[in-house]
């Protein structure tokens, strides 16, 4: 019974964490994201060790389960939030490779290549 307690504080403390990693995503602060991953993943791991050496009942077993939706249900919310970041950054990356194109067409220090002015006259 003490194991299956230390489970539901695992479960507990990566609830947490998920909210934590949310609110530092939505803040822009990705160091402090990934390191709270790392602990994240340390936590996984603890808990998988654990849940290998405890046996549980049936009801147990459907208690633990109905954390882990509600815990795989705030990580997929993360997941979606890190895909809307991931196509916001390809857009702006498109966007400056356009103006990086267009500033070193019309540069005057780099070749005249591209120009649509003719200096040949």
């Amino acid at each position: 019974m003490a194991q299956l307690m230390q489970l539901k504080t695992i479960y507990n403390q990566l609830f947490n964490i998920a909210g934590e990693i949310k609110s530092m995503l939505e803040k822009e602060e990705f160091n402090e994201a990934i390191t709270k991953l790392q602990y994240k993943d340390a936590l996984i791991n603890k808990f998988a060790l654990t849940k290998k050496t405890i046996t549980i009942s049936s009801e147990e077993k459907k208690e633990l389960a109905e954390l882990e939706a509600k815990l795989k249900e705030l990580e997929l919310g993360n997941i979606e939030f890190l895909k809307g970041l991931r196509s916001d950054v390809a857009i702006e990356l498109k966007k400056t490779n356009s103006t990086l194109k267009i500033n070193r067409a019309y540069s005057k220090k780099g070749s005249q290549q591209g120009s649509l002015l003719d200096l040949s006259e």
